[in-house]
């Protein structure tokens, strides 16, 4: 279970409890928010847990800037995800995991269009199409970009 399986975990809990238990647990929340938000700087997926749209909306909000890494690997992130993710503002993000999600030369595309001032490393093994082709030329130089098998 990641942070955000945690989060919602305990949104459910708030309708099933008291109403003195639900308060103390909505304050216990939002402190165990805003510690995360504040003091993480690596989020990870894992393997295997599909985020939505809504989620990679959440952390590009803006509430997450000071994030350093993401992993998204193998989270069924598609050409859609990519251009939310892109939309985001992360001025200190330096490691990007995208590897094993399917999302092609569009996602690529899309990725393209966003502001990665820090980032220093994208790996993107098995996301589909020409991508060997287009993420050289879709970052800025000085990047380190790996594709393929990471050994």
């Amino acid at each position: 279970m990641n942070l955000l399986d945690l989060l919602y975990e305990v949104q459910h809990l708030l309708h099933v409890t008291n109403s003195d238990s639900r308060k103390a647990l909505q304050a216990t929340c939002r402190q165990f928010r805003h510690l995360v938000r504040t003091t993480a700087s690596l989020v990870s997926f894992g393997f295997g847990l599909h985020v939505s749209d809504a989620d990679v909306r959440l952390l590009a909000s803006g509430a997450w800037t000071h994030l350093k890494a993401l992993n998204f690997s193998n989270a069924g992130m598609d050409a859609n995800a990519i251009a939310v993710l892109s939309q985001g503002d992360w001025p200190l993000l330096k490691i990007l995991v995208l590897s094993y999600n399917l999302f092609g030369d569009c996602g690529m595309e899309h990725f393209s269009q966003g502001r990665w001032p820090a980032l220093a490393t994208l790996l993107l093994h098995r996301v589909g199409s020409n991508v060997n082709d287009a993420a050289p030329t879709a970052c800025h130089s000085g990047m380190l970009i790996v594709i393929g098998s990471v050994r």
